[in-house]
């Protein structure tokens, strides 16, 4: 039974997925991207949804989009397409909105939030991701703070460093249309050198990790090219073989 509230829409509300003969149905809410359905969806399914895009009418649908703003209706049905093989290169126009200014520039749907707001410091002069300063809000206080970056894009809000070296362009369902992400700082309450120095040694650890599954990943792939490499040369000894004794019977 559907319910309604003054103010806040509480109704159930879901989004049906097909995939060839296969249908899904998504809980949602208004405010959920509609890439976060499309995430959820092949998860289930064991894909990769940045190589996956989602169609209505067989019109791309803006994945960037919350469900209330994207004028689907409840219980809609979205079919599942899969993305062109160079689809991922494509450049998007990204606009970053700060207070005081608005930065443009191109990236892949592969870049994450925190590589677009690096490369505007290094493009622009700005202290985006490391800066810190004394919160004006509390009095008597002389404790310099971190300034937490935070990015928003329609009513989802990124603001943690991890979240933003963990988001990308195409988790957000920004595609070659681009978007522009707003950008505010926090005053948070940690000491800015020690966090500062903490969130150093994280970095490098993400790196290491990040090391270590790519050197997995082409061990990986070199075993299974060693393994079909054999495959093809016992193939050619059997087909030898076969010639050398049909010659000789």
């Amino acid at each position: 039974v559907s319910t309604q509230s003054t103010g806040t829409d509480i109704r159930p509300m879901s989004i049906i997925i097909q995939h060839g003969a296969q249908k899904k149905t998504i809980k949602t809410t208004p405010n959920k991207l509609l890439a976060e359905v499309l995430k959820e969806f092949c998860s289930g399914f064991s894909l990769d949804p940045t190589q996956w895009y989602l169609e209505k009418a067989n019109k791309p649908v803006d994945l960037s989009l919350s469900f209330r703003l994207s004028g689907l209706p409840n219980n809609a049905t979205l079919i599942l397409k899969k993305k062109e093989a160079n689809s991922g290169k494509a450049a998007i126009p990204i606009a970053l909105q700060l207070p005081n200014g608005r930065f443009q520039g191109t990236f892949t749907e592969t870049t994450t939030l925190w590589d677009i707001l690096v490369h505007f410091e290094k493009e622009k002069g700005l202290n985006l991701t490391q800066d810190s300063g004394v919160d004006p809000n509390k009095k008597n206080s002389k404790q310099v703070v971190y300034k937490q970056p935070v990015v928003m894009i329609m009513n989802k809000e990124i603001s943690s460093n991890n979240q933003l070296r963990s988001t990308d362009l195409a988790q957000l369902g920004i595609s070659s249309s681009g978007s522009v992400l707003r950008f505010m700082h926090k005053y948070t309450d940690h000491d800015a050198k020690e966090f500062l120095h903490n969130d150093q040694k994280a970095q490098e650890e993400e790196r290491r990790e990040k090391q270590k599954e790519e050197d997995l990943r082409k061990a990986k792939l070199e075993e299974l090219a060693s393994q079909k490499a054999k495959e093809l040369e016992v193939g050619w000894v059997k087909k030898y073989l076969i010639m050398f004794c049909s010659l000789t019977a």
